[in-house]
């Protein structure tokens, strides 16, 4: 599957956990730094502890290039207070907001894949290309990526200022509309204007193709036909517009996933169900999470093969000085996430050496972890029933 492999790739190239193991980093130092550097935007500290070392490494690692961007951090800290606001205003609102909207974030994330595996080398076209590229780009984040985290946004600051908030009325909204709105609160402005134009303005930049080179600038019109504007942007302007476009949808899918983590109990576990998604989810949105949350850990992922029948994770050991029988049972656990998230029939994970030799096989079945989660069983169940084939040479 080339979306799995970009997953890989990316969590081996990009992502700069397995160059913190190679350097002596070890998985505890690494789970302290999630700790540290996300701890600030959390109230329920036993959540933060508890998805260290999970769900939230590769929140960790998104947020790592804003850790020295000042005003990142001072937006999504005012981003969550809001939102805890909101919460403490009208809780049964506040999770309405969200649940309603668990189909269009789930199609927006399935929509940011298809965007990520479709972009190519810009600095390989020409200027007209290029342009062509980059603004496409710009009207695909903002229309397709960014709208259902915007119209959640809109609710729970409607919420936080006292006004009646029909959810179904506000998803039904022009782009335009809801930006409008987001832009009479001062506080936010900078995330929803770029350059002095709305987002909406470069949507439709984008969608109606309103733009035309002059040399070495773009000349891009927006507003109205009885009003049109002209901004002219030399090329390094019009990067710099898209980078902030990729900010703005960045800060604002941080604060939904850091807020969601931080009110679990109150949200996740008794509202936001996977049955209540209508859509397809696509692999790769869970398998950067568990991929991310495995490199954390020291292993290296060499494979992955996912189909109802059988879902198998093979692993190589990167710590050198390590106890291979603790590593392996260790790595045995990763069945029942593998369950979680593929819901196939049988679970394996295949553990292997730092010579990459195999050294254990451990698999169970579905039904084994069906009774973990539904409490029927404990989690000592799952590790009496899973069964480990050890290799011997």
């Amino acid at each position: 599957m080339k979306g799995i492999q970009k997953v890989i790739d990316i969590v081996q190239n990009e992502s700069p956990i397995l160059q913190l193991i190679e350097l002596g980093i070890t998985p505890e130092q690494i789970k302290e730094d999630v700790i540290d550097k996300l701890g600030r935007f959390f109230v329920n500290k036993d959540k933060l502890i508890k998805y260290s070392t999970a769900n939230l490494v590769s929140d960790w690692i998104h947020f790592g290039k804003y850790r020295n961007d000042d005003f990142f951090i001072s937006i999504l800290i005012q981003s969550l207070e809001m939102y805890r606001t909101a919460m403490n205003c009208n809780s049964n609102v506040c999770v309405e907001i969200i649940t309603s909207l668990l189909n269009e974030h789930a199609e927006s994330d399935n929509r940011l894949w298809s965007f990520l595996l479709t972009q190519n080398d810009k600095n390989e076209f020409d200027f007209h290309e290029y342009v062509e590229t980059v603004i496409n780009d710009i009207g695909r984040i903002i229309e397709g990526l960014s709208k259902s985290v915007l119209i959640e946004f809109l609710c729970m600051n409607k919420l936080v200022n006292g006004k009646v908030v029909e959810i179904q009325s506000v998803m039904k909204q022009d782009l335009g509309v809801i930006n409008s709105e987001l832009l009479l609160d001062a506080s936010f402005v900078d995330i929803f204007s770029i350059r002095g134009l709305k987002l909406s303005d470069w949507r439709n930049i984008a969608y109606h193709h309103s733009y035309r080179i002059k040399g070495e600038n773009v000349w891009c019109e927006y507003g109205s036909k009885q009003n049109r504007k002209t901004i002219i942007l030399a090329k390094e302007e019009l990067w710099e517009t898209l980078q902030s476009v990729v900010k703005t949808l960045d800060l604002l899918n941080l604060t939904h996933k850091l807020f969601l983590c931080d009110n679990e109990d109150s949200i996740l576990l008794t509202n936001c169900d996977f049955e209540l998604v209508d859509s397809e989810i696509r692999p790769e949105i869970w398998f950067i999470t568990l991929a991310s949350s495995i490199s954390a850990q020291g292993f290296k992922i060499i494979d992955f093969i996912t189909n109802k029948e059988c879902t198998k994770l093979v692993l190589r050991e990167l710590i050198i000085e390590s106890d291979a029988e603790t590593r392996a049972f260790h790595s045995s656990q990763f069945t029942y996430n593998l369950w979680y998230y593929s819901l196939s029939e049988k679970l394996e994970v295949e553990y292997r050496l730092p010579n990459n030799q195999v050294y254990l096989i451990s698999s169970t079945t579905s039904e084994v972890c069906e009774k973990v989660e539904d409490e029927e069983k404990g989690i000592e169940y799952l590790a009496e029933h899973i069964e480990l084939n050890f290799i011997e040479y």
